[in-house]
């Protein structure tokens, strides 16, 4: 009783279209968290299997349901706390006057700083993955990380000027009323640079299979702090309120992420000095 009551109360509050895509999302990401666990397991099982002339051991097994609980989980479960989020601050906009008007304004600026970020997360991606098999060198872990910081916020930089000096132009592809997502946008841009901020941060709690800790510390704090605040921002400034929610909440996820990265390699030193 008290579930199905708690299911029409969502239901009530998101709308039966809203209610319906969420949990669709949550049936999707069921299926692929057990696709992909099915598919770890076989591709580690092969690997192994190729490696170690068809035998497969205990210690093996073991390492699969580690990597399975301690990244596959936590990774999709972040993942499935971001779209509904960003489905529930949809619905905001569309319950204020003039929303759907604000939902386009919004979606052109969102859509055109996604694209500005490809560039950067496809090379912080190829790096982290790099990152991950060199976590027991220090020296190169170290450099390699800190020399992808400084070419990142580069490029970051770089195109969230191109966007303020040419985003006007820009807007004006779609047509003249978009000239009024421009405000829009520029917080927009704003923003990417701490999300970059996070990612490059990540990718030392990603190589340290710290992703509870990311989603703990990080994305669930971020997400909820999104809900609230942007349901009282879109309420009173429409497109540009979430603008500002996403840009305040990107900063307080990049010094979430800041601290944890912090927090990890405390840890490490004293594992060094315990060993030492």
């Amino acid at each position: 009783m008290a579930i199905t009551s708690c299911i029409y109360g969502i239901s009530d509050v998101l709308g039966i279209y809203y209610f319906s895509i969420l949990f669709g999302f949550i049936g999707i990401f069921i299926g692929i968290l057990t696709a992909s666990a099915i598919f770890y397991i076989f591709l580690l099982y092969f690997v192994h299997k190729k490696i170690n002339s068809f035998t497969f051991n205990n210690k093996i097994a073991s390492a699969d349901k580690i990597g399975i609980i301690n990244y596959i989980i936590p990774n999709l479960l972040i993942s499935f706390l971001t779209m509904p989020t960003l489905l529930i601050t949809q619905k905001y906009l569309s319950s204020i006057s003039g929303g759907y008007n604000e939902i386009a304004l919004f979606n052109v600026a969102f859509t055109l700083v996604n694209l500005a970020a490809i560039i950067p997360s496809l090379i912080n991606t190829v790096v982290s993955s790099y990152l991950f098999s060199q976590t027991k060198n220090n020296n190169l872990f170290n450099s390699i990380f800190r020399n992808n910081q400084i070419g990142l916020y580069t490029i970051v930089v770089l195109e969230i000027s191109l966007l303020l000096v040419a985003g006007r132009f820009i807007l004006n592809i779609y047509g003249n009323i978009y000239q009024e997502a421009y405000n829009i946008l520029a917080i927009l841009s704003l923003s990417l640079l701490f999300d970059i901020i996070s990612n490059t941060y990540s990718n030392v709690i990603i190589a340290n299979n710290k992703m509870w800790k990311s989603l703990l510390q990080i994305a669930l704090p971020r997400d909820l702090a999104t809900l609230i605040l942007g349901y009282f921002l879109t309420m009173k400034f429409g497109a540009t309120g979430l603008a500002i929610t996403l840009l305040i909440t990107k900063i307080l996820s990049s010094i979430f992420t800041f601290l944890t990265y912090k927090q990890i390699t405390i840890e490490q030193k004293r594992n060094i000095n315990l060993i030492a």
